[in-house]
């Protein structure tokens, strides 16, 4: 089986084409979405060649169904972020930015149609109106959600009060060092910047975690620590 060089998707307009352009030659995978459809295909294109794939019929896309479960007298608000997950490479799956962007409107269930089947981590940045920059003292943690066939009845995000915890790096620190804060299970939470000796706050939701420094060269991960987050303000001791 002859492997792809690239893949590329493309959205259909209004009267429902599609059109990639400057492409150099080589073989492709492509996906085409429009409303409730999608369909993916591979293609060869030689030099100099004007491709023309006619009519292409759209299968109903696969969806993810997500309810967000709030606590009580909590703006029903979320906005989240879904990443391809790369199993064994937490800092791939966190990506470099979070540019996949998506916020369920107060709706609730939300079901979102615009993702291609595989292996997802969801992980929910912000809660409330966009436009309020207070925070809420609330999170939820990183989950692991599978777009495919047959598809779930629905994901459960539970929205939880987060615990504040004082990050005291090791003595001996020097200069900016990063760490990634990941699940038990291996799902990124987030990237923690610390300045030399100074203690960083940060807010998780209660449970186990680990977190491990990244290295500034090869952004290889360092060894894991594990930690757990309870409900009361806590200090997390960071080894060498």
């Amino acid at each position: 089986m002859l492997l792809a060089d690239a893949s590329f998707s493309a959205n259909t307009d209004a009267e429902g084409r599609a059109e990639l352009r400057d492409r150099l030659p080589g073989r492709y995978e492509l996906t085409l979405r429009a409303e409730g459809g999608w369909r993916k295909t591979s293609v060869a294109l030689e030099p100099g060649e004007v491709l023309d794939l006619g009519d292409v019929a759209l299968t109903p896309g696969p969806k993810l169904r997500l309810r967000f479960a709030f606590p009580a007298d909590t703006p029903p608000q979320a906005r989240f972020v879904i990443k391809p997950e790369h199993p064994g490479d937490a800092l791939a799956t966190l990506g470099a930015i979070d540019n996949s962007t998506f916020g369920n409107g107060e709706k609730n269930p939300y079901e979102l149609s615009v993702l291609d089947p595989g292996t997802y981590e969801l992980r929910v940045i912000g809660l409330g109106d966009p436009r309020d920059h207070e925070s809420h003292h609330l999170g939820a943690k990183p989950m692991r959600v599978v777009i495919g066939d047959p598809d779930p009845e629905e994901y459960v995000v539970t929205i939880e009060p987060t615990t504040e915890i004082c990050v005291r790096p090791p003595h001996e620190s020097q200069g900016i060092s990063r760490w990634l804060v990941s699940t038990a299970n291996g799902l990124p939470c987030q990237r923690v910047r610390i300045e030399g000796r100074a203690p960083t706050r940060i807010e998780l939701v209660p449970g186990e975690y680990t977190i491990a420094r990244i290295d500034a060269e090869t952004n290889a991960l360092g060894k894991a620590q594990g930690f757990t987050v309870g409900s009361e303000f806590s200090t997390l001791e960071l080894v060498p």
